[in-house]
């Protein structure tokens, strides 16, 4: 059996499990420091994909960022047919390109994944309708730990940083 997060092996009778690693909190220091040294060297944030990336020029990109980089984590399940895709535009999309895609979708909706608050009251529906996949029952893996990493995003803005990232004025 495989549902993406844990499956058994059985050619060598072992039970894998996938474990998301990265903590939110690290990714939200070296994002300050990295947004720190911009400013101190007078650099422009690097031009932005606005394919399925979002666009924005203050500093909710710099959040929204964040929230992305927080769950950019084990999306491909052992079994094809359960793997993760999203339909955005006529396009089919996987792994990191459907999460871009999803999280500039999710602005489009009128939800705010750049706002720390929001992020830190986030329900497991928010995640669910957020991330939706191309099937109905099509969500990626590790979902719960998705929510939970975009919570603590929320968290840690809010807490360390007045609830946002700042730019350089571009």
């Amino acid at each position: 059996a495989d549902n993406g997060n844990v499956w058994y092996d059985p050619a060598t009778g072992t039970l894998r499990l996938m474990m998301a690693t990265q903590s939110p909190y690290d990714v939200a220091e070296a994002a300050a420091a990295l947004a720190d040294s911009w400013a101190a060297e007078g650099l422009q944030p690097p031009v932005w994909s606005a394919r399925h990336h979002w666009n924005d020029t203050t500093h909710r990109k710099a959040n929204w960022l964040l929230a992305l980089d927080a769950v950019n984590f084990s999306f491909w399940s052992q079994d094809p047919d359960l793997r993760w895709e999203v339909e955005i535009d006529g396009e089919v999309l996987d792994g990191y390109w459907a999460l871009a895609a999803c999280l500039t979708r999710a602005v489009a909706e009128k939800r705010r994944v750049w706002d720390a608050k929001y992020l830190a009251q986030m329900h497991p529906g928010d995640v669910t309708h957020i991330f939706r996949g191309a099937k109905v029952s099509n969500m990626p893996p590790m979902l719960f730990d998705r929510l939970n990493n975009l919570r603590e995003v929320g968290r840690v803005l809010d807490a360390k940083y007045r609830g946002q990232f700042q730019f350089p004025q571009m």
